[in-house]
């Protein structure tokens, strides 16, 4: 009977390794696609081509649903080995698939950044309409205006609508 269990166990224990080496490739996978669709997306930002943005953009959310549900497989393979967490889980299947989740984490953070440099972008590009729709709206406030009393900048230029809709 004991040994029984000892060739089950070993047999789960290989298709706990088999599901979270697939897990971690196509987390790297999905970490590389998101990545270069972040380079697409800067570019795209800068030519202001709104269907080419549309199109990058819809092709992130299929990558970051992939990454969901990746993550939701690593939680169950988690809690069916019954260890504490996913680091653990691969450390005793093979420690050499945590040194390359390791790695994938440090990945995410350069997608983090690269994120973050396209937010700056995009409310930059916000910024701009902002004041040019501000001042066809006669509501422009030019910079270097005048102080009021409260220390309060103030512009004292005509404030007629450009047009009107």
């Amino acid at each position: 009977m004991r040994r029984y269990t000892q060739g089950c166990s070993m047999t789960i224990r290989r298709d706990f390794a088999e599901r979270a080496r697939s897990i971690i490739s196509r987390d790297r996978e999905s970490l590389e696609a998101l990545r270069a669709l972040l380079d697409e997306e800067q570019r795209v930002l800068a030519t202001r081509d709104i269907d080419a943005i549309n199109a990058t953009v819809q092709k992130k959310l299929d990558c970051l649903k992939a990454l969901e549900a990746q993550e939701r497989e690593r939680r169950d393979l988690t809690s069916h080995s019954r260890l504490r967490d996913w680091n653990t889980l691969l450390e005793s299947i093979d420690p050499a698939l945590l040194s390359e989740w390791k790695s994938l984490s440090s990945r995410l953070r350069d997608i983090a950044d690269a994120t973050a440099t396209n937010e700056k972008i995009v409310s930059r590009a916000r910024q701009g309409t902002q004041r040019m729709l501000a001042i066809l709206r006669g509501q422009t406030a030019e910079p270097g205006g005048v102080y009021d009393r409260s220390g309060r900048t103030r512009n004292y230029g005509d404030a007629r609508a450009i047009t009107q809709a």
